[in-house]
């Protein structure tokens, strides 16, 4: 029980992400639900339960951990070009700017080295800047500092970092969350398209842009720096072990995915120029009562992400100042 209290962040992570996964096995594998339906144990036997049951953890567990990685890169990147503020924007803002009201103390923390030392207020005003490299910079310097007062805070014991251990929990799950519903939203966005039988191949049009962007914006230009052609002949020259492009990866399967998608509902409901419509419309074999409806779970995947999100951002302050103002109070000790 002790190592399922440990991981019961990872484990509502893991559960949050069923939605999509059964939504993806849906679209993509329709065979395999019937077949996973059948095989099923039946109630009388005890051990296939138990058996399932610890498999369920287990995968569980796994796609947890597995989102919050993917979930943790997405928030924290700038590759994308999303218009959302990332993790180190939001703490360097409350570093520097703090709603235009300066910290009564110094909110920085005194590393090693007095002559390689950072100084908040360097950084502070290099984040300022309208250079982008030097804001980046400046975030990563000060993400430096913040992780050295969070480490110190933690190393305190659990008794006396308990709130501040709540919020982190939240943070995973809450961005986790996001995730989660993001993935769903996008699951939804591919499936409507597809439905689209008169749209023809213009539903190749969707996933097609998705792919590219993220394979010519995301991840060449911005992620890899091939801003030049001569790059591209060389493309691990500038690679960067620790900032493996996962979530860019992730996405381009994800866009592969839509296109599979659209090709199969292409080749399965082809639309010719002469066909009439009241000839298309008669030829669905299931009742449209019958269907899924996507557009309603484009509503609600959207309105709990940005629910999600938003309780996210806001934890993300809260948790921040926490720890900043804890680590101001034991460096000059004032916990009891």
């Amino acid at each position: 029980m002790d190592a399922l209290k440990i991981a019961l962040e990872t484990l509502l992570i893991g559960a949050l992400a069923l939605p999509w996964l059964l939504l993806g096995i849906h679209l993509f594998f329709p065979e395999a639900k019937a077949q996973m339906l059948q095989r099923l144990p039946a109630s009388s036997d005890s051990v296939q339960y138990a058996i399932v049951a610890v498999l369920a953890v287990a995968l569980g567990y796994t796609v947890g951990a597995a989102v919050s990685r993917l979930a943790q890169d997405l928030f924290n990147d700038n590759d994308f070009g999303i218009p959302l503020p990332r993790e180190d924007a939001i703490r360097a803002s409350i570093f520097c700017d703090n709603n235009d009201q300066p910290w009564l103390f110094d909110a920085g923390a005194s590393l090693p080295g007095d002559s390689s030392a950072l100084r908040l207020s360097e950084l502070c005003v290099q984040h300022r800047s309208p250079g982008r490299d030097d804001r980046e910079a400046a975030d990563y310097g000060i993400q430096q500092i913040f992780s050295v007062q969070e480490s110190a805070i933690l190393l305190l014991g659990e008794d006396k970092t308990s709130h501040i251990r709540h919020l982190h929990q939240q943070l995973m799950v809450l961005r986790g969350a996001a995730f989660d519903g993001a993935m769903a939203f996008v699951f939804c966005l591919f499936a409507w398209n597809a439905r689209k039988q008169n749209w023809g191949r213009g539903r190749l049009l969707l996933p097609l842009v998705l792919f590219l962007y993220i394979l010519c914006y995301a991840l060449l230009w911005n992620h890899m720096e091939m801003r030049e052609w001569s790059r591209l002949l060389h493309p691990f020259w500038h690679w960067v072990p620790d900032d493996p492009p996962f979530m860019e990866f992730a996405g381009l399967l994800l866009a592969a995915a839509g296109l599979c998608l659209a090709w199969t509902s292409i080749k399965a409901h082809p639309v010719t120029p002469h066909e009439p419509t009241a000839n298309r419309l008669s030829t669905a074999t299931v009742p449209a009562t019958a269907r899924p409806s996507y557009q309603s779970g484009l509503i609600i995947s959207f309105l709990l992400t940005w629910m999600a999100y938003g309780g996210w951002y806001w934890t993300e302050i809260l948790y921040d100042r926490m720890v900043i103002n804890s680590f101001y109070a034991m460096h000059n000790k004032l916990l009891p």
